[in-house]
């Protein structure tokens, strides 16, 4: 059961640009790791730079989606593409947040 719909997850975007770069992201395999952890699902992205992001994306509105990468804008891309990749209907494995991982 998904948390929003792909429309209701794509109205959190702030705007057009954000949320092109987010339906990048909304793939499984654009993930270093994925899981669900109680109510919430989480991933890890790989920024440009290779720098790892802890991605926490839970039911509510745009202060739900929660991103550890350096981006002003939120919710960030990465947090768009993994609550798009959720409102698709992906299935999370339930699992912790590797340890080392913080959410922003």
């Amino acid at each position: 059961m998904t948390m929003r719909s792909v429309e209701e997850a794509s109205a959190l975007a702030p705007g057009k640009s954000a949320l092109g770069n987010g339906k990048k992201l909304a793939k499984a395999e654009k993930w270093k790791r994925l899981g669900r952890e109680g109510d919430a699902v989480w991933g890890v992205a790989v920024g440009s730079k290779g720098d790892h992001y802890a991605v926490h994306v839970k039911a509510g509105g745009a202060e739900a989606l929660r991103c550890s990468c350096p981006s002003r804008q939120r919710p960030c891309k990465h947090a768009l593409g993994l609550a798009l990749l959720e409102a698709q209907g992906h299935e999370f494995t339930e699992q912790a947040l590797p340890a080392g991982h913080r959410y922003g």
